[in-house]
């Protein structure tokens, strides 16, 4: 049996090691407590209600998950990826749209939790250089540039999902306009990109449907901070044990 010494040894060289992580900026000891707290404080302005509150009879609903483990970096955690698979079979959309294909993890689950006739759209940046606005760093950093989109390549949902390439800053969306049953807004983090992402998504969005905001949390300002300045016009809701906001 581990005597206290060691025990308090082992913690100390593993607080070593995140601390030292942190100073290159690559984690932070506090982050996960801040972002805890933060949702507890008067910052965050949106009011947290549970799935099923909000999409009744969800908790009952069986869901399909693909690739779920393990998570990259960048990816929903699998709570949120079960909460959006819920979503979708509730909804059964037609037509979905997402912001930000990554390694199209989202996007998989997206198509083989929808109809089989549905159609998944998703944009990414071709070039994270040639941008209309300033990326965060951290949308650079895990932008995989040809490797977009490959969990979905090859699979047999991939005749569903239509991979669209470009700036969502420049990205003309009257084609889509009240056409979109789920919209998904999950790329560039800065306010700039979460204003013209949330523009071309009301615009695109049916009656009736339904617009998910993925990282609603401290760490995002540029998310939180457009989100808090359109309350008043837009019933937005974060969804409870998850970083989604939504608008039914």
């Amino acid at each position: 049996m581990m005597d206290r010494v060691t025990e308090l040894a082992t913690i100390a060289e593993y607080g070593a090691k995140k601390f030292g992580r942190a100073l290159q900026g690559k984690e932070s000891l506090l982050g996960e407590v801040h972002n805890k707290a933060w949702f507890q404080s008067s910052g965050k302005k949106l009011p947290t209600v549970s799935l099923d509150e909000l999409f009744p009879g969800t908790a009952k609903m069986s869901i399909n998950l693909e690739r779920s483990l393990p998570r990259k970096i960048g990816n929903l955690t699998t709570d949120e990826l079960a909460a959006m698979a819920l979503i979708c079979q509730w909804l059964k959309p037609g037509v979905v749209f997402e912001f930000g294909t990554f390694n199209g993890r989202t996007t998989l689950n997206l198509a083989v939790n929808t109809p089989a006739d549905a159609k998944i759209y998703t944009l990414d940046l071709a070039d994270p250089a040639a941008t209309q606005h300033t990326l965060d760093q951290v949308d650079v950093d895990l932008h995989l540039r040809d490797e977009s989109g490959n969990y979905f390549r090859n699979t047999p949902v991939s005749g569903k999902i239509e991979q669209l390439w470009g700036d969502s800053a420049l990205f003309d969306e009257t084609e889509y306009s009240g056409k979109v049953d789920l919209i998904l807004v999950d790329a560039a983090h800065s306010y700039e990109y979460v204003r013209s992402d949330t523009t071309k998504a009301l615009a695109m969005l049916r009656p009736g449907g339904v617009i998910l905001w993925h990282d609603y949390c401290v760490w995002y300002p540029g998310v939180y901070g457009y989100l808090h300045e359109i309350l008043p016009q837009y019933q937005i809701k974060h969804i409870e044990g998850t970083h989604f906001a939504v608008l039914r």
